[in-house]
């Protein structure tokens, strides 16, 4: 458990670690994971969701089209969000977005 623990210096270290540690079973990810550091210590955010609960909001906020859940986006059908929530599902634990700047930085994973 301890090494899941560090220094603000080791946040990467620590979401590495995290990943490896906290496995759904048969692979998926249980959590989809924000993290969101300012230059300010009371700038930071952390936010962990269950993967199943975004699942359950995506799909109720879906609309039928061509017999797939869609979400609209400027009146188009862009995302097929049954198929990317089942491509993440199969990716298991990984990284999503991860930017960095000037002493901030915004880290989206799955884990």
């Amino acid at each position: 458990m301890s090494s899941l623990l560090a220094g603000d210096g080791d946040d990467y270290q620590v979401i590495k670690n995290a990943v490896k540690a906290e496995r759904a079973p048969g692979g998926g990810p249980r959590f989809l994971k924000i993290q969101i550091r300012g230059e300010k210590k009371g700038d930071n955010v952390d936010i962990s969701l269950p993967f199943c609960l975004v699942e359950m909001v995506l799909n109720s906020a879906g609309d039928h089209h061509e017999g797939k859940e869609m979400l609209s986006a400027c009146g188009k059908h862009d995302i097929d969000w049954r198929k990317a929530l089942a491509d993440l599902r199969r990716s298991g634990a990984t990284s999503l977005v991860d930017i960095r700047s000037e002493g901030e930085s915004i880290r989206i994973w799955l884990e």
